[in-house]
């Protein structure tokens, strides 16, 4: 597909749909998230292109799954899911 909105109107009936990078994309669609997976790693790595700016405030934390050390990397790491606040309000939504 060309764009984001041609991938969301083909993924119209998904119950969920996965955005995996860039940061140009992660820009785009993270205003339309309501749900992220992020894998969060225990280092401060050197680069120029990260995750984009995030208000913290409008998500909540619902797991983080901390992984074995990588052995390869040496780095450790956390899976976190999030919810968007607002998306919360009304519904039982959890992980599944």
């Amino acid at each position: 597909v060309g764009n984001l909105e041609q991938a969301l109107e083909q993924t119209a009936e998904a119950k969920e749909v996965f955005v995996i990078g860039g940061r140009q994309l992660y820009e785009i669609a993270l205003p339309l998230a309501t749900r992220l997976y992020l894998t969060e790693v225990a280092a401060k790595i050197a680069g120029d292109v990260f995750f984009p700016e995030c208000d913290w405030d409008q998500w909540r934390l619902l797991e983080s799954l901390p992984a074995a050390l990588d052995e390869k990397s040496a780095l450790a790491y956390c899976f976190k899911t999030y919810q968007r606040a607002e998306s919360m309000l009304g519904t039982n939504d959890s992980p599944e």
